[in-house]
């Protein structure tokens, strides 16, 4: 780029009637350093998997691409802005969410910046099975994740899905992990561009039926764990909000979730509306 454009391009972005054809170009806009865009919400839109992979790989090259022509001119790595992807009802399974599980996990220069660091993910009414769920746990435990906000509301996670589970064990083992790295390196869940890095506050998980394990795995992530077995005090995870409407929430996995609000310091919000089990 010779010439700065007199605007920078729209700070948000809604997309409808989206294709694959019309999604690609995105991939080689956004790593552009006049790109403002924050927000890229393509929700309702049938984008499918193919879709999804094709636009992870697409921002993981290009923005190579842009930051080998950029370190040529001894200039700081390009970083793309976008800090909320909203991809409400688009058709996205398990290669989505793995592809998205690995664009998270790419870090850009250094071992803790990922190329693209968002903070909210919606992926509410999409199909997403145990695989997916798997591969999002993975990206959650990765001290470079910078994810803060997930929605997987309404996606068909069902009693058979043991994918929460996995979520709650990348939460808790991602909180005991920067715990122990806090008193040697307290910049250890930290990127020199993003600061210090919390982890996952908000979760969202209403409408779907899940398992009591499931609910029960959530439970004792929240109970937390003791920093040793010598001492009283607790670490919990980052977690505080927490949406289980409408989950299939039992008697016996509510005394566990109530359980956990004795001991846990963190969480402020824990939503059970319209659960009669």
């Amino acid at each position: 780029y010779t010439s700065r454009p007199s605007q920078d391009i729209a700070a948000k972005l809604h997309l409808c009637s989206t294709s694959i054809s019309s999604l690609a170009p995105l991939t080689k806009l956004m790593p552009s350093p006049y790109c403002a865009t924050e927000v890229l919400d393509v929700s309702r839109n049938e984008l499918g998997d193919d879709a999804m992979v094709e636009w992870c790989q697409g921002i993981v090259v290009n923005t190579r691409k842009q930051n080998n022509l950029f370190r040529n001119h001894h200039t700081p790595p390009v970083t793309i802005r976008l800090s909320q992807l909203i991809l409400r009802e688009c058709g996205v399974r398990n290669k989505g969410c793995k592809a998205l599980a690995e664009m998270m996990m790419t870090p850009l220069s250094d071992t803790t910046t990922p190329i693209l660091a968002i903070t909210t993910l919606d992926l509410s009414k999409n199909d997403i099975d145990e695989e997916g769920l798997m591969a999002l746990s993975e990206a959650l435990g990765w001290k470079g994740c910078t994810l803060e906000d997930l929605d997987l509301s309404r996606c068909n996670i069902n009693q058979h899905n043991k994918g929460v589970e996995s979520l709650a064990r990348s939460l808790l083992q991602r909180s005991k992990n920067q715990e122990a790295a806090s008193s040697s390196n307290p910049m250890a869940f930290s990127s020199p561009r993003l600061g210090l890095i919390r982890g996952l506050v908000t979760l969202k998980l209403s409408g779907n039926q899940l398992c009591p394990n499931s609910i029960n795995a959530l439970a004792e992530c929240l109970n937390g764990c003791k920093h040793d077995d010598n001492s009283s005090d607790y670490y919990f995870p980052s977690l505080k909000s927490l949406f289980l409407n409408d989950t299939n929430l039992n008697a016996n996995s509510a005394k566990k979730l109530a359980h956990a609000l004795k001991l846990n310091t963190v969480i402020v919000t824990l939503s059970l509306r319209d659960n009669y089990g």
